[in-house]
């Protein structure tokens, strides 16, 4: 799971909220470590890049490799 800032479409609290977003099951063509890995890699910089271009992204760009250290077991 990944915890953004995300907005609340609120008027009345146009702040941003933290919320919890979860990255799914995807299917990859074997189990061998390294494609599970590629896969991995290119779903977090499809999640960064969609992220960034957000007004918020656009504000407070999110770094890819920062994605580790934000991973919860």
């Amino acid at each position: 799971m990944m915890h953004l800032h995300t907005p609340t479409y609120d008027p009345a609290n146009p702040a941003p909220v933290r919320s919890t977003h979860f990255l799914g099951i995807h299917p990859a063509v074997n189990h061998k470590s390294q494609t599970q890995l590629n896969v991995w890699q290119t779903l977090v910089q499809d999640y960064y890049a969609v992220f960034n271009a957000s007004h918020l992204g656009i504000q407070s760009p999110a770094d890819a490799d920062e994605f580790q250290q934000k991973l919860q077991a």
